[in-house]
């Protein structure tokens, strides 16, 4: 089964839900090619990471697409890893459709910001980002499970 965190752009309430019960302490982040459009996004994550005291995990790709650098509540060029929390997707649906592949059949939800053109499989709107990203760390969001 695959696993995506919803919020407001909850589009299927035929599909079985669950609820997570724990905050948010591990969590992936994939973007899309286009560091530019997530940077702000990518900022704010970084933020609500701090202070719900998170590690976020950056793979190589990312680490080097971000410029980013050693500090505090962050893991770069790490490789993937399937004991994480959530999964944050910034992107269109091909990069949400990679984090589904990539957590498949794990259990671990995808957290989507929509920063394509259609956003079918998103959670969250960038203009949502405040309030999605507070609550995703909180632990307060419903999962849809998808067929894998």
């Amino acid at each position: 089964m695959k696993s995506t965190a919803t919020g407001a752009r909850d589009r299927s309430p035929s599909l079985p839900h669950r609820r997570p019960t724990t905050p948010v302490r591990t969590a992936t982040v994939l973007t899309h090619r286009r560091p530019a459009e997530t940077g702000p996004a990518l900022e704010l994550l970084l933020e609500f990471a701090r202070r719900a005291g998170a590690l976020l995990l950056f793979d190589p790709v990312e680490t080097t697409k971000h410029g980013l650098s050693r500090a505090d509540g962050l893991e770069l060029e790490a490789t993937v890893r399937r004991d994480v929390d959530i999964c944050f997707a910034l992107g269109g649906d091909g990069t949400i459709l990679s984090a589904l592949r990539l957590y498949a059949r794990t259990g671990i939800p995808v957290f989507a910001v929509n920063f394509g053109e259609v956003g079918f499989l998103a959670t969250i709107d960038p203009s949502e980002v405040d309030d999605g990203f507070s609550r995703a760390f909180a632990g307060d969001f419903e999962v849809l499970t998808l067929p894998a």
